[in-house]
């Protein structure tokens, strides 16, 4: 990568960073492109050519961090154990991450943000939740088609196994401030979980 290319990289990063840290901490219109500036250095010139204004910016870092959430999902090898081992390693994985500090804080934001910007949860909508049940969905396809499941309608079971497993922790951890459910409390709720998908709504033994 030439080197101004990488001076240009590296200063959109530190924008990104700095800018999620002060949205997710201070909200859409507690955040101003001064305060961006004044932690990550660069210039209004600098967020406008890369992000176009404010709006752009913010929209950024609700992709960049949502990627990286569901980064620690897509990258799990859940494919060489059996259904209930990779259902529990990939609902640990997806539990953890929803309700870590910083994803419970970026969804109040859009949550807050959405009526003033339908777009932004529309978008976040489609590259979370929906990228999260459409992997499921090709998970239980795969293994309906090998004979070790029985599901009808993969689509609509992905969905009802993911709100399964999110259940009343993630919602508590949206609802009371500074609230985080353990690693113990996790792996029990979608031990839970994972174990009434597939034996009590499937049938599957």
């Amino acid at each position: 990568m030439p080197e101004k290319a990488s001076r240009g990289a590296r200063r959109e990063a530190a924008i990104l960073k700095a800018a999620t840290e002060l949205f997710l901490k201070h909200g859409y219109d507690g955040t101003s492109l001064d305060m961006v500036i004044e932690t990550a250095g660069g210039s209004r010139r600098t967020i406008y050519e890369r992000f176009g204004n404010k709006k752009g910016l913010f929209s950024a870092t609700v992709e960049a961090t949502q990627a990286r959430l569901l980064t620690q999902f897509s990258a799990l090898d859940w494919a060489k154990a059996s259904p209930e081992e990779a259902l529990n390693r990939v609902g640990t994985a997806f539990l953890s991450a929803l309700t870590a500090p910083d994803a419970v804080a970026l969804f109040r934001v859009v949550i807050a943000e959405a009526p003033r910007f339908p777009e932004l949860g529309e978008a976040m909508f489609e590259k979370g939740p929906e990228r999260a049940y459409r992997m499921v969905a090709d998970y239980l396809r795969t293994k309906t088609d090998a004979g070790v499941l029985r599901i009808e309608d993969a689509n609509l079971a992905a969905r009802q196994l993911v709100e399964l497993l999110k259940g009343d922790l993630y919602l508590r951890a949206m609802l009371v401030p500074g609230w985080q459910p353990g690693r113990r409390e996790i792996e029990r709720h979608v031990r839970s979980a994972v174990s009434m998908f597939l034996h009590g709504v499937c049938g599957n033994a």
